[in-house]
């Protein structure tokens, strides 16, 4: 026969203290969290979010507020948010909040929210990167000080309508290359003309300037010669331009002999490309 059945009346106690025992640590348990637990908080940018913008653009940044924790109920307080350039240079930027406090969380519980504002002026003519910084508190138990969530940064960039730079290289002595960067805010499906001009003191071979891949040539390159050297003109069409992109173009151009310095320094501060 089974043991139990021998004292029925012992075994019930312990099956019903056992019941009690473990009743008494749940209320101990659930007591506990109450009191004295610590938030376990998350605050994220969400899958969507955007991380490039032209200047101008309406800012809408969607994050996620998670509560990592096991057990309880956590209360989230929202208390500001700004964009902080990545380079530590200027000021930072005050954004705002679509919501002041996040509904009560439970373990587990995710909460949506955004951080809208204005994109900020650019400093310069090339694209900025900035961080959103988001500065929350989260408290659980009553007991416990509310505590700052984690935070995973997020960086957006802000891009110009357009901005170009332009330098030239020496490939050999009686060889230079015009290397062009187009970097833009705005796409253009059906691409962009260009325009590239410069002066030399030495006029370039006949037929030694040539566009280099990734645009198409407009006619033959102009070049008109006088007593103090010559004006190069040379037109071409982009690509389709995709935005928030940067783009590289290259003119390569033959001379008859090697340029001195100062006619080197001068082809330099000559050279304009223009994109439109």
């Amino acid at each position: 026969m089974p043991k139990w059945t021998e004292n029925p009346a012992k075994w019930g106690n312990w099956i019903v203290g056992t019941a009690a025992l473990f009743g008494a640590l749940t209320v101990i348990r659930d007591n506990f969290t109450e009191l004295f637990a610590r938030p376990n908080v998350i605050i994220f940018a969400a899958n969507s979010t955007v991380k490039n913008f032209h200047v101008g653009d309406t800012l809408d940044i969607p994050l996620v507020v998670r509560n990592q924790a096991r057990l309880g109920q956590v209360e989230v307080s929202l208390k500001d948010v700004h964009l902080q350039p990545s380079d530590g240079s200027g000021s930072s930027n005050t954004l705002k909040f679509d919501i002041s406090q996040v509904p009560q969380l439970q373990a587990g519980q995710n909460a949506d929210l955004h951080v809208i504002g204005m994109s900020p002026p650019l400093r310069s003519v090339k694209p900025q990167s900035y961080s959103i910084e988001v500065q929350a508190e989260a408290k659980e138990g009553l007991l416990m000080p509310a505590r700052k969530p984690d935070y995973r940064p997020f960086t957006i960039t802000i891009w110009p309508d357009q901005s170009t730079d332009i330098q030239a290289k020496k490939i050999s002595p009686t060889v230079a290359r015009i290397e062009m960067a187009l970097t833009t805010g705005v796409g253009a499906s059906s691409g962009l003309h260009g325009q590239l001009i410069f002066t030399s003191a030495i006029p370039p071979e006949n037929g030694g300037i040539a566009l280099m891949s990734g645009a198409t040539s407009i006619g033959v390159p102009m070049v008109v010669t006088g007593s103090a050297g010559s004006v190069a003109k040379i037109q071409f069409q982009t690509g389709p331009i995709q935005p928030f992109h940067r783009y590289l173009y290259a003119v390569q151009i033959a001379f008859p002999h090697p340029l001195t310095a100062a006619e080197w320094s001068s082809l330099c501060s000559s050279m304009k490309v223009v994109f439109g």
